[in-house]
Order: C-alpha cells, then structure tokens, then sequence
C-alpha cells in the first residue's frame, strides 16, 4: 500500500484530479450565472454536471499514465479506459436528458405574460406552469391613513391614499393584500368599529397589529397625510406584526396622489425584497392609467366602498358608482364595482353588462385584474367550465398562488374535491404563510373519507400557529363527530382560554351540553356568547345558534324570534341572497314543524322580495318544493327541485346538491312512501359526508337526519338498519329527540313496550316546553299513549 501511495505521488494523480474537480465546479457556477442571466435552459448546467464529473475515471487513467516527469507512451489502459469511459458518459447523458429542451426558452413561456388569450374554449391544461417557480409571497395588512392636514374636506384622502397603494401592491403575484374595503366581512372592519372606531381611522398600532395577526399577516402599513405649504407629505409605515417594530417609514412630497404612492409601493416591495422588481417582464401599471383623472369620480367611488363596508347598503353603493361614472364614462374601477354589486344582488344581466363595458376598458387595467374580470364574465353568464378553463390557464401561465387557491375553491365547490385538494397543496406551497388552508384541507380530506388526514391537517395549523385556538376548534369538531364528546370539550375548553373575545368556543361548549342534555349549562354558554359578541358576525351567529337550540327543544315560536333577530346583524355583513338562505330558508323549515303551510309561504314570499331575479332567486326552490311537498303537489315539487339542480349544476355549485335527495325524502315522508323516503335520507347523508361543508351539517343537522332516517327504515320495516342508525347517531348526540322518538318506535315495532315507554317519555321531557303544535310533539304523546294502552 505504501508503494503504491508513492506511486500515486510521483505520478502527481491526486493533484491532477483536484485541479479538474475545482475547474470543474468553477466552470459550473458561471454557466448558472449565464443561464439565470440569459434565459438558457436550466438543463444545461446539470448536462455540464454530469459529463464533466463522470469523466473523472479518465483523468484518473491519463494522470497515471502521464503524471510522472519524462516522457510517456499511451497505455493498453488509456487506449482502452478513456474510450469506454466517454462512452459511459454519453449513454449516461442520453439517459437523463433525452427529450430534455436544451435550447434557449421562448422568452413569452419563461415569464408570466399578460392574459390576452382568448379562453372561450379553454380545455383544462397540464400541471406544469410556463412561468418560473415564484419566490414565497409576503402577507400584508393595510390601514387607513391619518390625516394631519387640519382640512375635512381631505378627510377622502385617508381612505383614497390606502385604496390606491392596495391597488398598486395587489398586482404583485408575491404580495397578498388585506385591508377594511376587501376584508370587511371576515373582520377588519368589524374589529375596527367594534372598538369604537366606526369610521376606521385613528385606531392605535396595538389593535391593527392584532387584527393583522389574526388574519395571517407578517407585516402591516397605515400612514398619514400633512400639508407642507402647497405640497401634501405622505407619510407611509410598514410594521413588523411580530414584533411591532417599524419597518420602513416613506415620506413622499408632492401634489400628485397618484405620483407619490406610485412610487411608495416601489419602496414598498424595494424594503420588502420583492422579487418582481428584478423581473423585466413585470407590469407595473401606473395607478393614473387605472383611476383616470377625475377626482371628483375617485371620491365618490370611495364613499360607494364605504357605504358597503359601514352599513353594507347595496343600493346605496351603486347610487355613489353610477355618479362615479356620470363624473368619469370611463372609470373602469367603478365599472367592475357595479357589476360586482349587482352580482351580489342576483342582477345576472346588469352585472354582465357592467363587466362588459369594462372589458372594453380592460387596458386601463393590470393584467391580473383582467384576468379577474374575465373569470367574473364567465361566472355571471354561468359558464362553469369556462371559468374552470380560464382559472387552469392562469395557473399555467403565471404559477401565482392566488390562482391556485381559486381553482381549489371553485373545484371544492363543484364537488371536484380530490383535485381541489392538489390545487390547496400547491398553493401552500408558494405560500406557505397562508396556514388557514392547512383547515380547509382538514375538511377536503374529511369529505374524502380520510380522517386521519384531517386530523392531520389541523395538527400542522396547530404546529404553523401555535396560540391560535382554530385548530382546537376543528380538532374539537373531528373528535365531535367521531363521537368522543370529552376530547372535544376539552379541545374547546383550551380554545377558551386562547381566546375570550370569540364566540366560536363558548358556541362550540354550547352545542357538547345540548348534546348532553344539560340544559342550563347550554344557556350559560350561549349567554356567555352574547356577552362577548360585539361584531354584526358574531351576533348574527350567537342568535342562530341559539335559534337551532330552541327548535332541539320544539320551542318553534322562540327560535323563529331568534333567527329574526339574527336577520339585521347578517344584513349588515353579508349579500341579500344570504340572509335569505340562511334565515328564511330556516324559518319555512321550522313553520313547516307546525304544519303552517300559509305561514311558510309568506316567509317564502319574503325571501323572494330579497332575491328577484335567477339564477340567485333558484336558491330558494327547495324550501318551495318542502311546501309544495306538503300541499300533496308533488309533481310542481319535483319541477322545483329539478330547477335548483340545473342551475347549481351551471353554477358549479355540486357541493349543495344533497338539498336535492333531503327535499325529495321529506315530501316522501309527508305522503306515506317509507322506502322511498328511506332511499332518499341515505343518499342525503352520504352526500353530506362527501360534501365540502360536511363539518358545517355535524353541528346539528346530521344527527337530526339519522333520526328521520331511522324513523322511515322503522316504518319500512327495516329494523335491523334502522337499529344501526339509531346506535351510529346516539354515538354523536345522545340526547338528540329524534333519535330518542325512532328508539321508541323501534322498541314499539318489537313488542318491546316497556322500553318503548321510556324512549318516548324521554322525548316528551326534552319538549316539555314545546309549542303544543309541533307535528312531532303531537307524534310522540300519541304513540306514548297507545303504547301505555298495549301495556295496561
């Protein structure tokens, strides 16, 4: 071994061979250099790679035989070993890169280029974008500006100064913006007013830090404005969330609004380290192109934005858009603002017509907002698998994560839930900081049968957000519906703790002792609820809650008051539409408890006035197919119900459909057709378990449901399933009286009478304070009777 150490010296093969590696590797590094440089394909350098470094036998063999001082003669070795060794390597360089695009890439497939395609026939495109692998997103929350200037009459420009840099900061695919005019339902705004600063202004750093953070955001910006003689001084700061630190502080002079946070959002992204500054083919549109010249137009479009986020008046939002638009014909903004408002309100034809004339307009806007404009087009006219089409384009094109959410969000509601999973994931990818989608994947994967995937998905929300209680919440509910009530609460209890300002745990421990039939620990949560409330949402959702608990208990008159008393505060947060899928929807159904027919009607006919035109007055032909079920109409009700199909169908809204079977299995019930009514139940929870909003149904109606299915598979005889669905639905309330009624008829059904007895005495003290015209009230005191009748 020493000899041949010696022999290696003297042949110099260990110097040779580092002298190659280090050329090698310096020779690598320039051509990554020249590729990121050049645009040249990124398989160049790995070609390189791989062929010099495997050739590293033959400089051994030449080193050997060469290496030593004097003169040498070639070898049988060289003559043989460095042949086979280029050989070798160029078989292995065919192998990796063969079909591999080594040429200098189209510049147009290398960026994100501006939509311009026309979509109309868009297929769904391969996975692999056409855009580079964008650097992680940053999450900003943004606040009103101040302002100093002593003039009311600039009180418009708090409001002007926020929207403009957001409109600016929003093009930028690595920034994802929130602030009170587009993040108003799900609390900036109501956190703001709720403090007591209604008009969303002057609030202090530690409260917008707060409602940054809960929203997910790294960094937030407020300013203000002052006079400096005849220029204003824009003053912009950018806050670190975690620490409260300033960040950056730009002060722009000028008169120019437009001029000065055109150039604020660049020293914006420049302290942020932004990539798309570095990108040639980034458009950075000039806020002047976007909001025209009239200020005059741009401050009544500011008070449209305010209006809808203060008292969420629709019309009046309009009113203040259409005068934008007499100041300024071509104010495209306010164009697309009047087509959404009139979306909202169900106006399919006038939002199309506004998205129209705003297409017309589209190069006053940022590519990312014409795509924006063509996905609302493609929505408003119904053309689903347009909107899909159009939706798999911009991921192809651009690789933005925001594109990727709102292809796993239009999917997961079209019930397309495994590819909405995949779109979610890639999301999270590109934006990691964007934990909240960690819960909807928790639901993806529950709706895909994969519970402990569930589970999973919220023990990584827990890992990414530690001291936030939503992923005590969603493992409450998981643990919920796998019917362990202890781990629940105890996962509710902790949420409590981290959080004494929602309503969500108090709501949650609320629904563990109605389940468990602790009455007065059940009212205790929803007081305790209602003294935290403070945001329409939140009351809204406490009087709800308490509106399903008061029908549990057959009091049918004081839920009715409580959804009534929920109406006001959703209006204040949520479209016409809403409310009246989410309260008169339930009120038909709950009337319909005491056979009121002309009642539920009305309630109908109260809907439809908020609603008036299709395709968003059809989401109300379920609760008129339950009435007409219940008349005996039962061909008008199947109409009904084939309507609502077709139009969500359109909608690509397949994720609502279970209302479908549900309807058709009550109307079934109404008429005495058991087994059908039986077919129909089941096939409702099994879509419900299949259905994106499946989490959302365990909190009351599932349970419910069981009991009317095992109520029908008693009367159809089928006693062995309706037993199984009694024992499947006690597991998850055990105090549900629906599930106690179809105990009883099940023991009635056998001749167990004795037992009987006691299922329906159970029943009869849940409602004990009942309407004394509830249908299933009167159900059970009948067959109570007759039972105690057999037994004596």
């Amino acid at each position: 071994m020493t000899e041949f150490m010696k022999e290696l010296r003297k042949r110099r093969v260990l110097p040779a061979i580092g002298v190659y590696v280090a050329s090698c590797w310096v020779g690598i590094e320039i051509l990554d250099r020249l590729t990121e440089r050049y645009g040249l394909s990124p398989y160049l350098t790995d070609l390189v790679f791989w062929g010099l470094f495997s050739l590293i036998p033959a400089v051994c063999i030449l080193s050997w035989a060469f290496g030593r001082p004097g003169k040498d003669t070639a070898t049988r070795a060289v003559k043989i070993g460095v042949p086979l060794n280029v050989l070798a390597t160029a078989a292995l360089l065919i192998a990796l890169f063969s079909g591999k695009d080594l040429g200098r890439p189209d510049p147009a497939a290398a960026s994100a280029p501006r939509v311009t395609a026309d979509t109309s026939t868009a297929e769904p495109v391969p996975e692999e974008s056409l855009a580079p692998e964008p650097a992680e997103r940053q999450r900003l929350g943004m606040f009103f500006y101040r302002n100093e200037t002593g003039d009311p009459e600039l009180d418009w420009l708090r409001y002007g100064a926020t929207n403009l840099l957001e409109q600016d900061l929003d093009q930028d695919p690595y920034l994802a913006i929130a602030s009170p005019h587009n993040n108003w339902i799900s609390g900036y705004y109501g956190r703001l007013a709720a403090a007591g600063f209604e008009d969303g202004v002057n609030a202090p750093a530690t409260l917008m830090r707060e409602i940054a953070r809960d929203s997910n955001r790294q960094y937030f910006i407020d300013g203000s404005i002052r006079r400096e003689g005849e220029d204003l001084v824009l003053v912009t700061r950018l806050w670190d969330v975690n620490t409260l630190a300033q960040r950056e502080e730009i002060v722009q002079r000028g008169w120019n609004l437009f001029d000065m946070l055109d150039r604020t959002s660049v020293a914006i992204r420049e302290a942020l380290g932004v990539p798309s500054l570095e990108r040639a083919d980034y458009e950075d549109l000039p806020l002047a192109e976007t909001y025209g010249e009239s200020q005059k137009a741009l401050q009544l479009y500011l008070e449209g934005l305010n209006v809808r986020m203060v008292k969420n008046d629709l019309s009046q939002a309009a009113e203040f858009m259409d005068a934008a638009l007499e100041a300024d014909p071509a104010f495209v903004m306010a164009m697309m603002y009047k087509g959404q408002i009139l979306l909202e309100t169900g106006d399919m034809a006038g939002a199309q017509q506004y998205f129209g004339q705003a297409e017309n307009l589209d190069y006053r806007l940022p590519s990312s907002d014409r795509a924006v404009l063509r996905a609302a087009i493609y929505r408003v006219t119904g053309q689903t698998d347009k909107l899909i089409g159009h939706l798999r384009l911009q991921v192809k094109l651009t690789g933005e994560a925001r594109w990727h959410q709102q292809l796993g969000g239009l999917l997961m509601a079209n019930g397309e839930l495994e590819e909405a999973r995949e779109q979610f994931r890639l999301t999270l990818e590109k934006d990691s900081q964007n934990t909240g989608l960690y819960l909807v994947l928790s639901d993806l994967e529950r709706s895909l049968g994969n519970m402990e995937g569930a589970i999973e998905n919220a023990r990584r929300y827990q890992e990414a957000r530690p001291g936030d209680m939503d992923a005590n919440l969603k493992l409450g509910e998981l643990m919920r519906d796998s019917g362990d009530l202890d781990a629940a609460e105890a996962l509710y209890q902790e949420a409590l703790l981290m959080d004494d300002d929602s309503v969500q745990p108090p709501l949650k421990l609320h629904l563990i002792a109605a389940r468990r039939g602790e009455s007065e620990r059940a009212r205790r949560y929803l007081e305790q609820a209602l003294e935290i409330a403070k945001t329409p949402g939140q009351l809204a959702l406490v009087h709800s809650t308490a509106a399903t608990y008061e029908a549990r208990l057959g009091r049918i008159g004081q839920a009715l008051g409580q959804l009534r008393a929920a109406q006001p505060y959703l209006a204040e947060s949520q479209p016409p539409y809403l409310v009246a899928l989410q309260i008169h929807t339930g009120m038909v159904d709950l009337i319909l408890h005491l056979d009121d027919v002309e009642g539920a009607r009305a309630i109908l006919d109260e809907a439809r006035a908020l609603v008036p035109q299709p395709p968003l007055s059809l989401f109300l032909e379920p609760a008129n197919a339950r009435i007409l079920g219940r008349v005996g109409d039962i061909e008008a009700a199947q109409a009904s119900l084939d309507e609502f199909e077709s139009v969500m169908l359109q909608l690509g809204f397949r994720g609502v459909l279970f209302q479908v079977p549900l309807v058709g299995a009550q109307v079934a019930a109404d008429i005495g057709d058991h087994e059908q009514a039986v077919r129909l139940f089941e096939q409702t929870l099994e879509e419900i378990d299949e259905s994106f909003i499946a989490g959302q149904m365990y909190d009351a109606a599932v349970p419910d449901l069981m009991g009317l299915l095992a109520n029908e598979q008693v009367a159809a005889g089928q006693l062995e399933s309706a037993a199984l669905t009694i024992e499947r639905g006690l597991d998850l309330d055990p105090t549900s009286p629906e599930l106690w009624l179809a105990q009883g008829r099940l023991h009635k059904a056998r001749g167990e009478d004795a037992e009987a007895r006691v299922a329906f005495e159970r029943v009869l003290d849940t409602w004990s304070d009942a309407d004394p015209e509830l249908l299933r009230l009167q159900q059970a005191e009948t067959l109570l009777r007759e039972t105690t009748q057999a037994g004596a």
